[in-house]
């Protein structure tokens, strides 16, 4: 039977032994009610990974009206070291007062990420 710990054999393992994908930019336009989330996910994976969707769950000011989507990653298939796109669009019934971006397989578990975006000049110590 297909269960969490069955799926989890289908997770793709990057060389370094972490994350199979690197977050290399996010973005968003918000007004009001309505959203748009931008970003860019990296496969660090030795092997292609396919039908990949970016879920990105709407939180509004009340925390009543949450919308969750799943936007398919362009390309379809991401070969190794390759980066895709991904663009949610979300018009809530309250004002966006945040998002949270996570990835899976289509059909399948959620793969992890890591937050590989520029620092700016920021240094974590």
């Amino acid at each position: 039977p297909m269960n969490d710990e069955y799926l989890q054999v289908l997770v793709p393992i990057a060389a370094d032994g972490k994350e199979p994908l690197g977050l290399m930019s996010l973005d968003h336009d918000i007004k009001d009610n309505v959203a748009q989330v931008r970003g860019t996910v990296q496969n660090r994976t030795d092997y292609a990974v396919s039908a990949l969707v970016a879920v990105v769950e709407f939180q509004d000011t009340t925390s009543r009206f949450p919308q969750t989507l799943e936007v398919p990653i362009d390309p379809k298939e991401l070969s190794p070291q390759q980066v895709g796109s991904f663009t949610a669009n979300a018009t809530l019934e309250q004002k966006v007062a945040g998002y949270l971006v996570k990835f899976r397989l289509a059909d399948g578990p959620f793969l992890p990420h890591k937050d590989d975006r520029p620092t700016l000049g920021i240094t974590v110590q």
